[in-house]
This record gives C-alpha cells, sequence and structure tokens, in this order.
C-alpha cells in the first residue's frame, strides 16, 4: 500500500485503442516519486457488442482494448459516477463493471437503487470512506441519469447519506466525489458552492469535483479542501453521434488540462502534499505533468453576476470554436436562413 493518493480528474478513452500505452510512463513517474496511488473519474463505458445509446446526446464509450491503458494506470480506484458511465443503458455499465473486475480493477459508484452502497467504498486499511454523487447539473438534456430499481445508474447528491455514511464510520476520514456543475466556465455557479459547503458541513473531509471540463478554484472551507472540479486527466478528440450525423468534438486548450491533488490522510487532518498539473497535446499522444503551488483564489457572485459572467464565457468560447472551425459559422447561417433558427 503506498503512502499518498493521487486523485485525477476525467478520463475519456474513447478511441485511443490505437495510442500506445507507453504514453503515461512520464506521468506515472512523478506520481510514483510521490509515492501515490491513483483514483480517476472513468467517463465512457467500456465494452465491445453492439450495443445501442439509449440516450439523444453526446454519448461515449470505448472498445475493451482500451483496457490496456487503465491496466498500465493502475488505479487504487476507480469511479464511475458520471453523466455518461450508462450511455448505452445497462448493457453497457454492466458490461463495464464485468470488465473492469476481471482485470482486478476496483470501481464503484453506480448500481441500482436497491443496491444501496453501490456508491460507497471502503478502504478498511487507511480507514477512508469514499462516497460518490452526481447532480442533474451535469446533465441538463434531460436524459436517464440516476439509479432506479431497474437501470443502473450514479446517486443523487443526499445530505441525509452524509451524515449516515460519517455517523457509521466515524474513525474514517470522508470523501465525497462529486460530478456536477456547468462546463467550461472557470468560476462555480453560487448554488454549486452552497451544495459544496452543506456537503462539509454534513461531514465530508475532502470533496473532488469533476465534470466541468475545465480546472476550477480549491476552496478551503471550514478547514476542509473543496476541488470544484479537477478538469480533465485525458481528454481527447472525440467522434460521437447524434442521430444520423457523425460529429468531431475537438479538446480545446482548457479541456486538455487537470489538476491532481496528491493527498496524504495518515494524520489527524487531510494533508495535500502537492498539487500536479498535467496537459495533453493536441495530437493526445504526449502527456505532460509539472508541479504548481497553488490555485486562484474563489470567487463569489450573486446569481445575476453568475449568469451575466457565464454568457460572456460561453460567447468567448464559441468565438474560439468558430476561429479553429469557421465552418460552424457557415452551418450557422444555412439553419437561419433556413428558418430553423430564430
Amino acid at each position: 500500500m503506498k503512502k499518498n493518493i493521487a486523485f485525477l480528474g476525467d478520463l475519456v478513452l474513447q478511441g485511443t485503442e490505437d495510442i500506445t500505452s507507453s504514453i503515461w510512463d512520464s506521468f506515472l513517474g512523478v506520481t510514483k516519486s510521490y509515492d501515490a496511488e491513483l483514483c480517476l473519474n472513468l467517463e465512457n463505458p467500456i465494452f465491445d457488442d453492439a450495443i445501442s445509446a439509449v440516450k439523444e446526446k453526446i454519448t461515449l464509450k470505448s472498445i475493451k482494448s482500451t483496457l490496456s491503458h487503465l491496466i498500465k494506470l493502475d488505479p487504487y480506484l476507480i469511479n464511475l459516477a458520471n453523466n455518461h458511465i450508462n450511455d448505452f443503458g445497462n448493457q453497457g455499465s454492466e458490461g463495464t463493471i464485468k470488465n473492469l473486475k476481471e482485470k482486478g480493477l476496483n470501481c464503484f459508484g453506480v448500481g441500482l437503487t436497491k443496491e444501496i452502497d453501490n456508491n460507497l467504498f471502503f478502504d478498511k486499511d487507511r480507514k477512508i470512506v469514499h462516497l460518490a454523487f452526481v447532480t442533474r447539473s451535469c446533465d441538463q438534456t434531460g436524459s436517464k441519469l440516476f439509479a432506479t430499481e431497474c437501470f443502473i445508474g450514479p446517486s443523487e447528491t443526499c445530505l441525509f447519506r452524509v451524515k449516515e455514511v460519517k455517523a457509521k464510520y466515524p474513525e474514517c476520514k470522508l470523501v465525497v466525489h462529486i460530478h456536477w456543475g456547468v462546463e467550461d466556465v472557470y468560476y462555480p455557479e453560487p448554488e454549486k458552492i452552497e451544495l459544496g459547503h452543506k456537503i462539509v458541513d454534513a461531514g465530508a473531509d475532502l470533496i473532488i469535483g469533476t465534470h466541468p471540463h475545465i480546472i476550477q478554484p480549491l476552496e478551503i472551507y471550514n478547514g476542509k479542501h473543496i476541488f470544484y472540479s479537477l478538469g480533465n486527466f485525458y481528454f481527447p478528440d472525440i467522434k460521437y453521434a447524434i442521430g444520423k450525423n457523425e460529429l468531431i468534438r475537438t479538446a480545446i486548450s482548457h479541456q486538455r488540462k487537470g489538476i491532481i491533488p496528491i493527498v496524504n490522510f495518515d494524520g489527524p487532518e487531510i494533508t495535500i502534499v502537492k498539487l500536479l498539473q498535467v496537459c495533453v497535446d493536441r495530437g493526445g499522444g504526449v502527456i505532460s505533468c509539472r508541479e504548481i503551488n497553488s490555485l486562484s483564489p474563489l470567487k463569489f457572485f450573486s446569481d445575476n453576476a453568475w449568469i451575466s459572467y457565464y454568457k460572456k464565457e460561453m460567447l468567448k468560447l464559441k468565438l474560439v470554436q468558430a476561429i479553429k472551425d469557421p465552418s460552424i459559422i457557415i452551418r450557422k447561417i444555412i439553419k437561419i436562413f433556413n428558418g430553423n433558427e430564430a
């Protein structure tokens, strides 16, 4: 058992079957120097079967040969609680869990509602409890998301559950993993900050946030660390289909970066040993990793002020995307002239 845990952001393996697993060598050399095991968020199901998506949105998946990357990374724990793990329904989710377990990889975060502890992982040796949640804000399409009696999925955030788990494991550190918030903006929305505070007040000792595909600030609230978003650990350019249309989503600069807190749980309080920043090159074949001293401070907005900030950030993002791909503007003009868009 290694001394520390390195928490990684979103990992997408779609389209990586032709990328050699040696891309992780340099990164693993860094984490090894800190005596750290890895805990990551796997944001795509893994299977070879011909299964249709159950959602009308961007869907993610990778084939079984991409398991070679996870075998190379050898994570201590894989969190599956996100908005893409069940893009292909129960078959995709069950296949992923089966494939991971066959390779001896620990995973948690999804299940049926009757499986009450599907979102909990108890590390008896370290005296750590990992608890995973997802909020509806991470998928605003209205697609199926949460676990039901017959649909495998993650659990919706429940403060009572946080309190219950803390009471059940009073001698353990409680890490809450949460997939939440709005994508591609640096400062989290006010309701997300409020929820983070409530989770700490309910008993969490550390919050690890994922989903926004951008690094967001770190807050220390009542002595507890809240990482609002670790950004992406590895997010390549992806091909996806919506209906009969096949599209390509190119990862822009901030989507190719993430932070990795290396955390020690030995003392009476959780200690952040070091912050690393990881960056993936445009081709997805080179990963660089460096130490950083800190993150920019959290900024607090009123609801209306944050909405104004968000609109400005989205406009800048659309301009960046249009510059990289002028066809976006052409398609927009065609839609307007065809009367398909106001």
